[in-house]
């Protein structure tokens, strides 16, 4: 049947499209998420060396030597932990902005399915809500 045929090759078509436009989000998402992990590592590095630079605090630490307290590496820790908490932190933000706008477009959805929709969408978010409250904090 050619009615048929049109059907599923105009469905194809936008499964195809869909496929394309989504391909192209999580890339930039992926790469949004590093410019800002970039950003933040750039910022609390400059601020961290400002601090360990100002009133010879550098030579303080450094002289310390193994008395309690001393930090013994602290140059090689700004090094070495400020792009993994910035990653980190930036992978966290990015995880949970996407959750929250998942949550917005199934609200969305399903709001528009009608009163079902409705009350389904929010019994949906409150049982997410309470399973992780309840795996994460009790």
């Amino acid at each position: 049947n050619l009615g048929q045929v049109r059907a599923f090759a105009r469905t194809q078509g936008k499964q195809i499209t869909l496929a394309v436009f989504l391909a192209i989000l999580s890339n930039w998402i992926s790469f949004a998420q590093q410019q800002l992990a970039l950003q933040w590592r750039s910022g609390l590095t400059r601020h961290l060396h400002d601090l360990y630079f100002k009133g010879n605090c550098f030579y303080n630490v450094a002289q310390g030597g193994t008395s309690a307290g001393a930090i013994l590496d602290a140059d090689v820790r700004i090094t070495e932990d400020i792009p993994k908490l910035s990653t980190s932190l930036a992978g966290l933000v990015v995880m949970l902005a996407n959750g929250c706008l998942d949550m917005a477009v199934f609200t969305v959805v399903l709001a528009r399915s009608g009163r079902t929709g409705q009350v389904l969408g929010i019994l949906a978010q409150l049982y997410v809500v309470a399973v992780y409250m309840a795996n994460n904090y009790f």
